[in-house]
Order: structure tokens, then sequence, then C-alpha cells
């Protein structure tokens, strides 16, 4: 990964959107539909890639413990039912544990929290874990970064032992403010120990303490330039309100906002502004009536106008998918498919580029599942899934039913599978004729918690109607 989050291409892509309040507070408020399609409405110039979710402990705490009880009802009424409709909306998730505390008094209930948490969204790509909202301890009181790095490994383990490939977040003392010292001395991922899927966290606000420095620009640097230049960056949280004095957010666009800006787009981070409420979180971005509030003395309008401007630049091209093994999917279709065995067939993600046909109720020959092969996706670049390392099982099924290929040879083109390769497939001859089922198995390792699959042209352009991932032994 370097120090820029890419796509399986290689690209870079940098995830720009906003915290949202607590899920079961969005929910008895205003309703998770509500805020996420106004935060990704292009009639109102809102252009969100990425939110934010804070869980806050005492939705899923009884007296300081964790509590089974509370966390199923949480995350079963609020939380899981927001991740699915953001992800079907094309976003990018963070999963923020919101503690601001001093992490030495709650590290039992975080290693709880991750233990539960980590596995439920382990087969979602585009979920990203934040383990620790804000460490608030600093080195005058006893937590230097050796000291939090030894309190967070375990829970990044955890993480890790769940079978969980996401992102993790990771902040540091002095309210994710004190970042310097993760670049030479950075936390350790157990299942990707060569190329760490971490990445660290930077709370910005008008108050910002930097060790060293006179200006604001400097101290950026010092914190958090220097280790941005090693590793991948995220500011999940900012913002400004010129009503709030005597607070840490207490600024303005001219005094704060503009070289806020500048440094974040200069070094290419990824973000998330604080916060989309309109009451009583602070500081918020709406106005009572949901209206972005203006800039200069608030940061509503100026989150809506960033995001707009950088609508298209190192966006994220695949749409988000979220699946669970085995995973079967009918290329080219919308809809989900039960076959004649029970078996569940998930409408197409993880795809890259192409365009889709239906074929209607043609018969296929070869196969009692004539359904899956109705649909195709040709054109295409390939698919990639995020998915823990390990042994699968994958089945591509095809079937020549274009009325344009009537021979030998006129469609002919590779597929590989990580380090498979098949080469010059040729569906028409292979499965004798048109509308016949032909399926190509390969085994596969998954060593770097993503499952490529590409497909390169020879003859006409690549297709494919279905396939399936299995885990093996």
């Amino acid at each position: 990964m370097g120090n820029k989050f890419q796509d399986s291409q290689g690209k870079t892509v940098v995830l720009r959107g906003v915290s949202l309040t607590d899920a079961e507070h969005i929910s008895k408020n205003f309703g998770y539909k509500f805020i996420i399609d106004l935060l990704t409405d292009p009639s109102k110039n809102w252009h969100t890639k990425i939110v934010r979710v804070p869980i806050h402990p005492h939705t899923w705490l009884e007296n300081e413990a964790f509590s089974q009880t509370k966390a199923d009802r949480h995350f079963d009424q609020y939380l899981k039912p927001l991740v699915d409709y953001a992800t079907s909306k094309g976003l990018y998730v963070i999963i923020d544990w919101h503690y601001v505390q001093d992490p030495r008094s709650k590290q039992s209930q975080t290693l709880a929290f991750w233990k539960y948490m980590a596995p439920k969204f382990s087969s979602y790509s585009n979920v990203l874990y934040e383990i620790f909202n804000e460490n608030s301890s600093n080195a005058s009181r006893g937590m230097n970064w050796s000291t939090w790095k030894n309190l967070a490994q375990p829970w990044i383990n955890t993480i890790r032992s769940a079978g969980a490939p996401n992102i993790i977040l990771i902040c540091g003392p002095q309210y994710c403010q004190h970042m310097r010292e993760a670049a030479d001395a950075p936390f350790y991922d157990p299942m990707f120990p060569n190329s760490p899927n971490l990445a660290y966290v930077a709370h910005i606000y008008p108050s910002f303490y930097g060790r060293q420095g006179s200006s604001q620009r400097q101290k950026y640097e010092y914190e958090i330039g220097y280790l941005a230049q090693r590793y991948p960056v995220v500011v999940t949280e900012w913002g400004w309100d010129e009503d709030m004095s005597g607070t840490e957010v207490y600024g303005n666009q001219n005094s704060y906002g503009n070289e806020l800006k500048k440094f974040i787009d200069d070094y290419g981070l990824s973000w998330t502004s604080w916060v989309a409420s309109n009451n009583p979180w602070y500081p918020q971005l709406f106005d009572r009536n949901w209206n972005p509030r203006n800039s200069p003395r608030y940061h509503g309008s100026f989150t809506r106008d960033w995001l707009s401007e950088k609508r298209n630049s190192n966006s994220p091209q695949a749409k988000p998918s979220t699946f669970s093994f085995p995973l079967r999917i009918v290329a080219g279709s919308n809809t989900e498919f039960i076959a004649s065995d029970g078996s569940k067939w998930v409408p197409d993600q993880g795809f890259l580029n192409g365009l889709t046909v239906e074929r209607g109720d043609v018969p296929i020959a070869n196969t009692s599942n004539a359904r899956i092969y109705q649909t195709e996706r040709y054109g295409l670049t390939g698919y990639t899934f995020a998915i823990p390392n390990g042994n699968y099982l994958v089945k591509l099924h095809f079937a020549e039913t274009y009325n344009g290929i009537s021979a030998k040879g006129q469609r002919v083109f590779d597929v590989a599978v990580e380090e498979a390769k098949l080469a010059n497939i040729d569906v028409y001859s292979e499965a004798n004729g048109r509308n016949n089922a032909l399926v190509k198995t390969v085994k596969v390792t998954v060593k770097d918690g993503q499952l490529d699959i590409k497909f390169m042209p020879r003859v006409q352009l690549p297709m494919i109607n279905a396939l399936e991932v299995i885990p093996t032994k």
C-alpha cells in the first residue's frame, strides 16, 4: 500500500467524506437513509465517497462491561442497516470505536468490542476499522508512543485473529495529534506483515497541539507530514465554528480552513469532516433545516464545495461489494437468485469495467441452472474481492449466447486468477456451440487479502456469465 491507498490496478485512491453521528442517534432522530441520501445527492452538490460511523461505547456497554445483548441490539437494529445502505450507495464506511479517553482505562472494553465487531464486516471490502477514536493522554502523563503501541497492538491482533482483512486506522496520543513517531515505529500487521493494511489517523482542529513549529503549517508538517511521506494518513476529524469561543473548534475559514485544505491536498490525504448534524453535536455541518452552514464562519458549505471540487480526483472506480462464502455471483445481473439446489447467487459486484446484457429465457444445455447463463458481463478487465488469506476454489461459468459468434476462433481471451493462467479460452469451441454451459475451475491461494481475476482479450471482447469463490482447506 505504500503511503497511499490503491485500487486493484495500482491507482491511487483518496477517500473524502463526512463523519456521521452515532448510528442509534441517526436512526432515532432523522434516519440513516435521509442523511446518506443527502450526502450523496449531486443535485445539491454533495459528492461524498466515505462516511465515518462513531460507535459510542455507552450504547454497547452495561456498567462499563461489554454487553452481548446491547451489542446485538445495536448492531442488528442500527449499525448493520446503515452500513448496508451506505454500501448500496457506493460508499466506503469507517467503523469508529468512539472513546475520548485515556486508553489505559479502556483496554478490556476495547478488546471485547473488536473481538465482537471484527468478523461482522470482515467480508466487506469497503469497511475500515478505526480502533480508538481519541487517545486523550500524552507523554507528560506517561503516554509516549511505545506505551501506546503496547496498549493498542493487541486490538489489531484481535481483529486479524478473527480473519478480518479490513484496513485498520490507528490514532495516537494527544487526541490523534502527536503522530510523528508512527513513521519510525509503526504498528505490526500480523495478517499482512510485508505490506501492512494499516493507516494512521489525525484529528486537526483549530487548537492543534503540535510539538514543534510556530505556524499552523509547520505544526502540521512536523506531526503529520513526516508520517504521510511513509504511510497512509486519514484526517477523520476536522472542522470549525466561529460561534464556539473557548473550545478546540473555535476558528474560521481564513484563520484555519484554507491552510488546512492546502496541507491535506498537498499530501493527498483522505478525510472525513466532522460532523453531519444539525443539533447538538458540534461543529455541525448543517443548520436546523439541513442546509449547509455557510463559510467563512462555519465549515458546512466549505465541506460540500471541497467534495464537489474533488469529485473526480483519485476517486475509487469499483463499486464496493459485500459477500459471504461461498460467494456466487451472476455477472450482469442486479437481482438475487436462488437456484433449484438452494444455493444463493448474488447480483454482480466487484467488477472492473465492462457492459452487461440480458438474454431472456434462452435455453442453456449442459446445466440444470440455466438462469446464471442468461445474463453476461463483457468487455471487462476483471473482478477484485477483499477476502481473508487462504485457499480457494474459483469456478468461472461461460456460455456463448451472442448470435454474432458462429464459429471457432471468433471470441478468444485469457483469464488470470491470481497466479493461475487460463489461456486461449474459446467458449464456442470448447462448449461445442452456442447456448452450452462451460465451467472452468482453478485452485488458488490468496496471500495479500485480495482475490484478483483479470480478463485479457485476444479476439473480440472477453465475457463471463457467473463465478463462484469457495474456501477450501
